[in-house]
């Protein structure tokens, strides 16, 4: 019976319930892009295993680090592997279409980083041939790329264009957070350094040590930066916990807008749904305490009132998850913008969804049982109609 009132009560005001529910849906599809951007910039910190841990040059991760320094870490007692590589950046195709690229080498690290799957045949393909690389099944699904398509590399922080051959594909838990992310072999990458730079080949951005025992990171990370305290160039060992953070933390002041962005955007929302409640509920408050008078108990009166506004909620929002989805392509990249090709509309997002928009309908609702039941029925009652 309950749910046959609300309906019949949303029904009562079609076109109210309905600009409401485009007007959440406005403000949610808004908080929606801003929840993904700010979920795209901090996924790297999420990704991290407590095994590794991250050698780069003391003074800054703009700073390289010279290959030989290879062997000296793999000596170092507690370290079970080692791997590297050096971030190349541009973008393909458009300006708008960033790239994280990275020239990793032939062996070690796909297996210190287990969360990239790449099919051993891929692998093979990958290693024949010296302009090969690897791309996400998320970025070859976004640009239509098959294996033996050329992919170019524009705009890179090194003289191009790069040209390369796609491989293959590889697979990751986490899609968004490789949907602009390719791999690259480094021989070819550090031959064509050679080539254009040879002041800075042979030289790498960072090391990722693979641990015997995790407990033991601390001591590892202070036998490396030892073993180099009086080289030319120092490095700085930390967690690869704390290394992903230190990108996090350079956009602090972006996700704290986003943040204060996403509180106002829910205020605005339960302000919005709890005037329309207030309204609907001042519109039928005769025949809502009409049902106190007649015997049922106010907690039914209370849950007819909420639940209108949590109904026109989740419509809302989940119009608004949908606009999100359509929107993100012709967001992406600008004035910096790096959004997945779409949103995708996961489990985790729309029970993240479906919360907020409950917790945002009852607090509205709240606002709407303000209205009828702080007064006796026998006081409203007495009112003129």
């Amino acid at each position: 019976m309950i749910f046959k009132l609300v309906f019949r009560y949303a029904l009562q005001g079609p076109s109210r319930a309905l600009m409401c529910a485009l007007s959440v849906a406005m403000i949610a599809g808004a908080l929606q892009l801003a929840d993904h951007l700010r979920r795209s910039w901090t996924v790297s910190s999420d990704v991290v295993s407590a095994k590794r841990l991250v050698t780069r040059n003391l003074i800054s991760i703009t700073q390289t680090l010279p290959l030989t320094y290879a062997d000296t870490i793999r000596s170092i007692p507690g370290v079970k592997a080692l791997t590297y590589n050096s971030w190349l950046g541009g973008y393909f195709r458009e300006p708008s279409n960033t790239l994280d690229s990275y020239a990793i080498p032939d062996e070690g690290f796909f297996s210190i980083y287990p969360e990239y799957v790449v099919a051993p045949d891929v692998m093979a393909r990958f290693l024949e041939d010296r302009t090969g690389c690897l791309i996400s099944e998320a970025f070859a699904r976004k640009h239509g790329l098959r294996v033996g398509d050329t992919l170019s590399i524009e705009d890179a922080i090194y003289p191009g264009p790069w040209q390369f051959r796609v491989s293959g594909t590889y697979a990751a838990a986490d899609e968004a957070g490789t949907v602009r992310q390719i791999f690259l072999r480094w021989v070819y990458f550090d031959e064509r350094l050679s080539q254009l730079l040879p002041h800075i080949a042979h030289n790498l951005d960072n090391f990722t040590v693979e641990l015997r025992d995790p407990s033991a990171l601390g001591s590892v990370a202070k036998r490396i930066d030892q073993a180099f305290e009086n080289a030319s160039r120092q490095t700085y060992s930390e967690s690869e916990e704390a290394f992903s953070a230190g990108f996090v933390a350079m956009l602090d002041s972006k996700i704290a807008v986003l943040n204060v962005l996403t509180v106002v955007g829910v205020v605005a929302c339960v302000l919005i749904l709890g005037s329309v409640a207030a309204i609907s509920v001042l519109t039928r408050r005769h025949e809502l305490n009409h049902l106190r008078v007649i015997g049922f108990p106010e907690r039914f009166v209370a849950a007819v009132i909420i639940l209108e506004p949590v109904l026109v909620a989740f419509l809302g929002a989940y119009i608004g998850l949908a606009l999100a989805r359509l929107a993100a392509p012709y967001l992406n990249g600008v004035q910096g913008l790096s959004l997945a090709a779409s949103i995708a509309v996961s489990l985790s997002a729309v029970l993240r969804t479906s919360i907020v928009a409950l917790c945002v309908g009852v607090l509205a609702g709240c606002i709407g049982c303000a209205v009828v039941l702080h007064k006796r029925p026998a006081d409203i009652l007495a009112l003129p109609a």
